[in-house]
Formats: C-alpha cells, structure tokens, sequence
C-alpha cells in the first residue's frame, strides 16, 4: 500500500526533527494536533511518549539513543505504510 501524503509529511517531520532542521513549531504542532489519518494519529502518540519510554540522558534532549532509533523506525514505517 502506498503511504499517503499525510504519512509523508509525517515521516519528513519526525526526520527533519531528528536532524534538527525543522521549523520552531513543527514538532511541536505534528504532536500537539490530532490526525486525521489513523496511521499518523497512532505514531503521533507514540512520539509523545519516547521521551518518558526512553528519558534522555541530558537536559537538552528530547531522548535517549534508543528513542531516537524508535522515532527512525517510526518515520520508515510512515514511508513504507507497514
């Protein structure tokens, strides 16, 4: 199945996030608002809960390296639709 738009935009949110180049309020908005699209809507929550699943190590992180491994694999599986 091919991933719609929404789990595009998606998945590029979580990797711009991931390498620090997304907007002030773009991860901030992507798990603040609801989805319409279920798929997004269930990695969305899950997203939310990575920094209590895996707590950073330093103040300044949203994560540790396990979580940002999960939010990877969140974004492959938004591109795949899996």
């Amino acid at each position: 199945m091919t991933p719609t738009q929404a789990q595009k935009d998606a998945a590029n949110i979580i990797e711009s996030f991931l390498n620090g180049t997304c907007g002030p309020y773009d991860w901030d908005d992507f798990t603040s608002l609801k989805s319409s699209d279920p798929i997004v809507e269930e990695i969305r929550k899950k997203c939310m809960t990575i920094p209590s699943q895996f707590p950073p190590k330093h103040h300044s992180e949203y994560c540790n390296t396990a979580g940002v491994q999960a939010l990877h694999q969140f974004a492959s599986a938004l591109r795949s639709n899996a």
